[in-house]
C-alpha cells in the first residue's frame, strides 16, 4: 500500500472512531476525559470509597487566620496506583480566598476548575473566633455493637454547617488502646463574641441508630460556651456505654482587639 492510501485509510479508520465517540471529545476534551474519569472511579472505587459524587474532602484540620490579605488554598489530589510511578492526578490548583463579605459569619461556596476535575469549596467564615478541640473517650461500658453512629458540631450562629466529626456504619465504634474515639475531625471554630453580641455556642451532636431497627434511636444534643482557655466536660450514654466529651479552647493567632471584650 502506497502512502497516500495509508494515509487515506488511516483517515477513514480515525473518522470512523470519531463518529462513535461523544461530539463532548471534540468541543470539551478536558470535561470529556474527566466524565471518564468518574465512570472508572464508580466502577472501580465506590463499593469501597464511595461513588465520585458522595465523595467529599474535609478540608483543614485546624482553623485558616484571614484578615486584610487573601489566603491562598493549594489542592492536590491522586488516585493511588500500585505503586507510586502508578499514582493519577485528579486535581491540582490554587484557590484565593479573600475577606470582603459583610462584618458577620456566614457561608460561601467557591468553584475552582482544573485540568481534569471542578471542586466546589465551602467556606465557613467565622469572626472573632476560638478553637475548639473535641475530645472523646469512652470511660465506662462498651458501645452496643448493633448500633451506628455519627457525630456533628457547629457553631450556634450559622445554620446549615454542621461538621461530621465521626461516622461509623457496622457497629464497631473506632477507638485507640486507651478508649479515645478516633474523630475524623476534632476542631470547630466558635464566636467568642459576636457583632451582634447574642451569645454563640458550640452545638454537640451525638446520634445512635440501630443497625434493623429504625426505631432504636438514641440522640444527645450538648451545647458549650466559648472560652477564651480552658476545657469545658460533658458526660453522655448510649446504652451501657457512657462517654465522656471534652472540649478544649485556645485562642487564634489574630489581631488581639477582637478579644478585648470576649466572655470569660
Amino acid at each position: 500500500m502506497g502512502g497516500e492510501e495509508a494515509l487515506a485509510a488511516f483517515g477513514a479508520r480515525r473518522k470512523k472512531e470519531r463518529e462513535s465517540e461523544p461530539g463532548e471529545s471534540r468541543t470539551d476534551p478536558k470535561a470529556y476525559e474527566a466524565r471518564l474519569y468518574r465512570l472508572f472511579w464508580n466502577n472501580n472505587f465506590a463499593a469501597e470509597c464511595g461513588s465520585y459524587e458522595d465523595t467529599t474532602l474535609t478540608g483543614p484540620t485546624r482553623a485558616v487566620v484571614v484578615n486584610v490579605h487573601p489566603v491562598y488554598f493549594e489542592v492536590d489530589l491522586k488516585v493511588k496506583g500500585a505503586v507510586e510511578s502508578e499514582d493519577r492526578d485528579l486535581s491540582f490548583l490554587a484557590l484565593c480566598y479573600t475577606c470582603n463579605g459583610p462584618c458577620i459569619s456566614y457561608v460561601t461556596n467557591l468553584v475552582g476548575t482544573s485540568k481534569l476535575s471542578t471542586l466546589k469549596f465551602t467556606f465557613g467564615h467565622i469572626l472573632n473566633s476560638v478553637e475548639a478541640t473535641v475530645n472523646m473517650e469512652v470511660i465506662r461500658g462498651r458501645w452496643p455493637c448493633d448500633y451506628q453512629g455519627v457525630s456533628t458540631a457547629k457553631t450556634s450562629n450559622i445554620d446549615d454547617m454542621d461538621i461530621v466529626m465521626l461516622a461509623f456504619e457496622d457497629g464497631k465504634l473506632p477507638m485507640d488502646d486507651d478508649c479515645k474515639i478516633k474523630l475524623s475531625r476534632r476542631v470547630i471554630c466558635v464566636e467568642l463574641v459576636p457583632p451582634d453580641l447574642k451569645k454563640s455556642k458550640l452545638m454537640f451532636t451525638l446520634k445512635a441508630l440501630h443497625i434493623n431497627d429504625t426505631n432504636g434511636k438514641v440522640e444527645h444534643y450538648l451545647s458549650f460556651k466559648p472560652k477564651k482557655n480552658g476545657r469545658s466536660h460533658r458526660k453522655i450514654k448510649v446504652g451501657p456505654c457512657e462517654i465522656q466529651v471534652t472540649v478544649a479552647w485556645s485562642l487564634l493567632s489574630t489581631f488581639k482587639c477582637f478579644y478585648e471584650e470576649a466572655i470569660s
